[in-house]
């Protein structure tokens, strides 16, 4: 399924704000870590704006209001946050990595690390933690920005330790919660529950430019 259809299983309610908000939250999730994975993002036009089709993940047979477009009923949020994410991936090759490799050594640019929110490796035993719901990855390529994607599936805040080296600093690319905010100076960062937050390192900060001219 995609984005919208999968957000579609907490249906919007006509007045109830507290539902809809997590509506909206959960469609930001899906939209990002769909943009941010390895390889082609699989996206059905009208995600962008949140388009639902009426709940029916198989429209191909309809002739009506679920497979028509509205226009009318466009959410320009989401369609302003989906192009937000789709600029971050074009400019960022960290954000869309060829193939998951854990050494920067190993025959490519692109490195991902698995991380607890802890800031501690991911082993073989969290992988079969049914109750694990915070992950962060460490998406890195050489020359270029790194990122921290901080995950909390979870029904409470998570607070995550954020990695960190010499001369690293972190600040917010994005977040599907629009409250998140984040403190140069701290060493943690609560993440809300059910949410996504996607840090960025400067490479001309952390040294990583690999001998170019850094960036102003």
């Amino acid at each position: 399924m995609t984005p919208s259809l999968l957000a579609t299983t907490l249906t919007r309610q006509d007045g109830d704000a507290d539902v809809n908000d997590r509506h909206d939250l959960m469609h930001r999730n899906l939209m990002a870590t769909m943009l941010f994975s390895a390889g082609l993002p699989m996206i059905l036009g009208g995600d962008e704006p949140g388009r639902s089709q009426g709940d029916d993940n198989n429209d191909c047979c309809q002739d009506n209001e679920i497979s028509w477009f509205d226009w009318d009923a466009v959410d320009h949020e989401m369609l302003a946050f989906t192009r937000d994410l789709l600029t971050l991936r074009q400019e960022n090759p960290a954000l869309r990595p060829n193939w998951f490799r854990q050494s920067p050594d190993a025959g490519t640019g692109d490195t991902v690390r698995v991380l607890q929110a802890d800031a501690e490796k991911f082993s073989d035993a969290d992988w079969d933690d049914v109750d694990a719901q915070a992950m962060a990855f460490i998406l890195e390529h050489v020359g270029a920005d790194a990122f921290a994607s901080l995950l909390n599936a979870g029904p409470k805040e998570v607070e995550f330790t954020i990695p960190s080296s010499p001369n690293q600093e972190w600040e917010l690319a994005t977040s599907s919660d629009p409250g998140q905010r984040v403190s140069s100076s701290g060493s943690t960062l609560p993440v809300r529950d059910g949410s996504f937050t996607l840090l960025r390192s400067r490479a001309w900060r952390s040294g990583l430019t690999g001998g170019r001219v850094p960036r102003p």
